[in-house]
């Protein structure tokens, strides 16, 4: 199942679904470093749950992991697709702005918001006329 744009209707198909597509691939970068950044640990005194609990342990373990599913199901084009990488970049945005988890830079954040206003915006526009609509097959 993937989604396609009826050319016919909808002038910017190509330049959205390469939008999302460099979008996932960069989600995808994201989650790899994640795990790299967990396997090349530079001290042998390094414990998952010292200092931050579960939350660093959700932080360094799981949203690598979320990541490369959501940049996977961007990539691909499933209709929930999207759903999930708007699930998985909400998630990353209350890890960053908690105060548990350290942030090194709010570029980041501030980035990522962006990109779900701009994410929202595109659905909200798409659903509110009916001639722009998306085809699911």
């Amino acid at each position: 199942m993937a989604i396609h744009l009826d050319s016919t209707t909808v002038t910017l198909d190509k330049p959205i679904v390469w939008a999302y597509r460099l979008l996932a691939l960069a989600w995808i970068i994201k989650g790899y470093l994640g795990w790299y950044f967990l396997m090349a640990v530079p001290n042998s005194g390094f414990h998952l749950l010292a200092s931050d609990g579960w939350l660093g342990f959700f932080a360094m373990v799981v949203m690598p992991i979320l990541d490369i599913v959501a940049g996977v199901s961007l990539w691909i084009s499933w209709r929930w697709g999207s759903g999930v990488w708007a699930s998985v970049a909400i998630v990353y945005m209350g890890l960053a702005l908690s105060q548990r988890a350290n942030v090194h830079s709010f570029i980041p954040l501030v980035a990522v918001g962006l990109l779900l206003i701009a994410h929202f915006a595109r659905i909200f526009v798409v659903r509110s006329k009916v001639e722009k609509r998306i085809k699911i097959l």
